[in-house]
């Protein structure tokens, strides 16, 4: 007969005080062992769970920590955002008036070219450095406003230098303007000076005026009475004479068309050009003229060489400036010429 294979086990008894019979458990040996491995690993697991659990706490108030600065700093941004906002407004709003103080410059530029005949002229400036760009530090982390207010920032800054830069030549010219229009003022009667319409007229028959100097040379007699040694007695010369070697090219002072050329007594071969609001110049004592009556001609351009025909004691230009049929002086006219 195969015999059992015999199994070790502990046995646990029961009595209870009443007279109930006692109660016997048998428990194996191994079960004990097992047991104890069992709740070996539960605490172990208890332990590394409270462990993971206090990680994980920590963790989290750790995350909570930089949330909350995160918010901080983007509320920080915000108000950062804002108030370059309320600096861009307040920018955008100078520019704005600065803005329309230039076109005002310019417009009046415009009125008092026009006003005193210098629509043409160049005034030239020298340009200075512009002030550093507006500096707006938009916050880090890609925000819209703050993008949107740096390059609004950026370009009303850019804005700003353009015109900084237009400024001094700007200012300049209209310094010079202000300086012609001035000498003209001051040449025009004081009467005329009181009646807004009558100074305008003036100024408007001063800008066709002819400035320009017929050539280059030594005023070698003026305009008025002068005295002739040789008769004896004063005589109204009507224009200057102007010292020139013979043959130098003599231009015309203002365009216009040409009313006379040929032969005058007294001034010799003599060209004179019919100009606008009534003026006319006259040029005398030439050795040859260039230019045809009815001819219209350029100011500037050249229209007889210098001579000594006529009653003259040597080779100059006698120049004349008339005004509806008035001489007058040229040098009220050749102290104005443009800058």
């Amino acid at each position: 007969m195969t015999r059992k294979r015999e199994t070790r086990s502990l046995t646990l008894m029961i009595v209870p005080h009443s007279e109930r019979p006692p109660l016997s458990f048998r428990i194996p040996l191994w079960v004990i062992p097992t047991a104890i491995a069992l709740a070996s690993l539960l605490v172990f697991g208890l332990i590394y769970l409270a462990a993971s659990d206090y990680r994980l706490s920590s963790r989290l108030k750790e995350l909570d920590r930089r949330q909350a600065l995160q918010e901080a700093r983007e509320q920080d941004m915000r108000r950062t955002i804002l108030t370059q906002q309320e600096e861009v407004i307040s920018l955008s709003g100078s520019v704005e008036r600065f803005r329309a103080g230039m076109l005002e410059l310019e417009s009046l530029s415009r009125q008092i070219r026009e006003l005193i005949g210098m629509e043409d002229v160049v005034i030239t400036a020298t340009a200075t450095v512009a002030p550093a760009s507006y500096n707006m530090q938009g916050g880090q982390g890609g925000s819209e406003f703050g993008d949107y207010s740096m390059s609004l920032a950026v370009e009303t800054s850019n804005e700003v230098e353009a015109m900084q830069l237009l400024l001094p030549g700007t200012t300049q010219e209209l310094n010079v303007l202000l300086d012609a229009l001035t000498a003209r003022v001051e040449r025009i009667a004081p009467e005329k000076r009181e009646d807004p319409a009558a100074l305008e007229h003036e100024l408007r028959v001063l800008a066709a005026a002819p400035m320009r100097w017929p050539l280059e040379g030594e005023i070698t007699s003026g305009f008025g009475y002068r005295v002739l040694p040789e008769k004896g007695y004063l005589e109204f010369h009507r224009g200057l004479d102007i010292g020139a070697w013979y043959g130098t090219p003599v231009s015309a002072t203002k365009a216009g068309e040409v009313a006379f050329a040929g032969w005058r007594p007294g001034l010799g071969w003599t060209i004179v050009l019919d100009h606008e609001m009534g003026f006319s110049t006259v040029y005398g004592h030439n050795s040859w003229y260039l230019v045809d009556p009815g001819d219209m001609v350029e100011e500037g351009e050249v229209i007889a060489l210098s001579g000594d025909s006529g009653r003259s004691t040597g080779p100059h230009l006698h120049y004349e400036i008339v005004l509806n049929g008035i001489p007058m002086d040229p040098m009220i006219y050749l102290s104005l010429g443009n800058p």
